[in-house]
């Protein structure tokens, strides 16, 4: 368009620019033509107003008299300028006459009568001009409105049509109007062609590059489709298990030649039951297939696995696949749900290794959105602070019936009805398997650990609370601010025990002894809690920075009839003394287990035998009672 304004002649350049101008030139035109006219007939107005009363204030100091002038003056209309002169004169000389002064008194009524003649004409000739000045405005305008509807109006409603039909995707074959404008004229053609460029953009975004297959955008259009319709059918993924190492072994050509090859034999094998095949992922293709052909599942799948012998690169290396199944709406009835459930089953599939088909659980969806429903719960007990600690005495029983020494900090949360109840296994796994829920949840309990052991020491209880870490827990910057707590909090530094479990001690030493090492630099205790359940627990207590260890229950259940259970136990709480390490036995529940643990030297016990979880408040009376 740019080389085409070039050759036009610098007039045509910008014709409705050039039209708008000559409306209002014409417009400025008639306006001045109008004012100079009208300065010229009021000056004039304003001339035989000032003659008229002029002569009627000569007149008036004219003395009457009779007479009158010859008939030939009285039929004149003298005019007005000589007849003032005259009768200034006769004043000014003192005129008598009664006959002469008749005479001029009739020439000014006559003269004053042809100007009220004058004065009225002229006001009506100005009223005329005003009115054809209006006139002619308004032909003026609808002159340039005429001409703005057919030059303007008439065009831009045309380009609005084609424009439409071009935002529909439609074709536009309509030729420019030649009675148009030439600015519309160029935009016109512009939007020549316009819609089959709209189709094929439109194709491109639907359209995958790699395999010419439609691409995951449409393939969640066309299942949105079914959701509309409420249709049903069989959601089908397939992965190229070995495309990633195709990949990094032949490049990305040879891989993209793989992943095409089986597109084009999927395509051939499944299309007369697919209502769609796009490439969902890389390496991922998504098959629809129609309500009716749910019997053929089976043969669709093992066809389509076939197929992949039909796939190999120039290396000859083939296509290894899995497969999975979801039932719409079965397995989910929304888009996200249904495709949520293939993937599931197609991630385990994977893991089954090539050749592996996995049919989605009907259970699936609901599992999935009750893992999310815990999620959700968790959190918002975290951000509302509804989660609190609650402490489980442990008690030194060298002399009965014993005394509470410390006492192990357990979560629990407050419910909308205000009731408090331990974490449910599953909002626990949650909160252990999200560190951004776990860590600010972590702070927010540990500070009150704090604040319940500095409220028990200023009422004279030297106790110590035993405070759980989790793996996350025991990340350096984390565990540092924990410690910055505790010492901020001015507390006795054997106060604090922090209890880590056997399994989070030994998975990764190298890191967790250094980060143990420096919280007991700080005077703070660690306990190896859950004691007997990991792996070779027993040579690795020389070598883990820790005060005490919690046998597990699990060895305290059978105590009175599994003489393995006793023999462990003796033997840990032996190596426990060699140590110098203090032993605690958890989940004793009967006074035999009681007894038969204080025979075997292990003296500081915790189970519901003696309490259960309590609130501080309880804790403290406990305390002050000395029970």
């Amino acid at each position: 368009m740019a080389a085409e304004g070039n050759v036009s002649a610098p007039r045509d350049r910008s014709s409705l620019r050039r039209d708008v101008l000559r409306v209002l030139a014409a417009n400025v035109l008639l306006l001045l033509a109008f004012a100079l006219w009208q300065s010229y007939a009021l000056q004039q107005l304003e001339t035989l107003n000032t003659q008229k009363q002029t002569l009627q204030q000569l007149r008036a100091g004219l003395a009457s008299g009779e007479g009158s002038g010859t008939p030939a003056e009285v039929g004149a209309v003298p005019a007005p300028e000589k007849l003032i002169a005259r009768m200034n004169a006769a004043q000014a000389e003192g005129l008598e006459d009664p006959r002469q002064q008749g005479a001029l008194r009739a020439e000014a009524d006559r003269a004053v009568t042809a100007l009220d003649m004058r004065i009225e004409s002229l006001s009506r000739h100005m009223r005329v001009a005003v009115g054809l000045l209006i006139l002619a405005m308004l032909l003026l305008q609808a002159g340039a409105l005429w001409g703005f509807r057919r030059q303007v109006v008439q065009p831009l409603v045309a380009l609005a049509g084609r424009a439409e039909r071009v935002a529909a995707g439609l074709t536009d074959d309509m030729t420019p109007l030649q009675s148009t404008r030439r600015e519309f004229r160029l935009i016109a053609q512009a939007l020549d062609g316009v819609g089959e460029r709209e189709a094929r953009l439109a194709e491109l975004v639907h359209r995958d590059e790699t395999t010419g297959l439609a691409n995951r955008r449409a393939a969640r259009q066309s299942l949105g489709r079914w959701v509309e319709e409420g249709a049903s059918g069989a959601v089908i993924m397939l992965r190229v298990v070995n495309l990633g190492s195709v990949r990094a072994v032949y490049g990305e050509t040879e891989a993209n030649a793989l992943l095409n090859r089986y597109a084009r034999s999927a395509e051939g094998v499944v299309g007369q039951w697919c209502d769609t095949i796009a490439a969902y992922a890389e390496d991922v293709l998504i098959l629809l297939v129609r309500s009716g052909a749910e019997v053929a599942l089976a043969d669709i799948v093992t066809a389509l696995m076939a197929a992949g012998s039909d796939a190999e690169v120039q290396r000859g290396t083939r296509a290894e696949l899995v497969a999975s199944i979801a039932l719409f709406p079965v397995h989910g009835d929304t888009v996200d749900a249904v495709i949520g459930q293939a993937s599931a089953a197609l991630d385990n599939a994977t893991a089954r290794g090539a050749g592996a088909v996995e049919r989605a659980r009907e259970t699936g969806a609901g599992s999935l959105r009750k893992h999310l429903v815990h999620h959700e719960a968790m959190r918002r007990a975290v951000e509302s602070d509804r989660l609190e600690l609650w402490y489980m005495p442990i008690v030194d029983v060298h002399q009965l019936p014993g005394r509470i020494c410390h006492a192990e900090a357990l979560m629990r949360m407050r419910d909308a009805d205000g009731q408090v109840h331990p974490v449910p296994m599953e909002m626990m796994e949650r909160l252990l398997a999200t560190p951004d829920l776990l860590l600010p949840a972590s702070e927010r309990c540990f500070r009150q650990a704090c604040e319940t052991l500095k409220r028990l020491h200023a009422d004279g209880h030297d106790i110590a609370v035993a405070f759980n870490l989790a793996a996350p827990e025991l990340r350096d910057e984390h565990l540092e601010r924990l410690i910055e707590i505790f010492v901020a909090s001015g507390l006795p530094p054997a106060s604090l025990m922090l209890e880590i479990t056997e399994r989070v001690a030994l998975r990764g030493m190298e890191k967790v002894v250094p980060r143990l090492q420096a919280a007991r630099e700080q005077g703070v205790r660690v306990v190896l809690d859950d004691f007997g359940t990991g792996f070779s627990s027993l040579s690795h207590l020389v070598e883990l920075p820790i005060d005490g260890i919690k046998i597990d229950r699990v060895f305290i259940k059978d105590l009175e009839t599994d003489s393995r259970s006793r023999a462990i136990v003796s033997a840990t709480n032996a190596l426990a003394q060699v140590l110098k390490l203090e032993v605690v036995g958890e989940g004793i529940e009967t006074e035999a287990q009681r007894d038969l643990l204080r025979e075997l030297g292990c003296c500081v016990h915790q189970g519901y035998l003696y309490a259960k979880a309590m609130p501080a408040d309880q804790l403290r009376l406990r305390l002050t009672a000395g029970v």
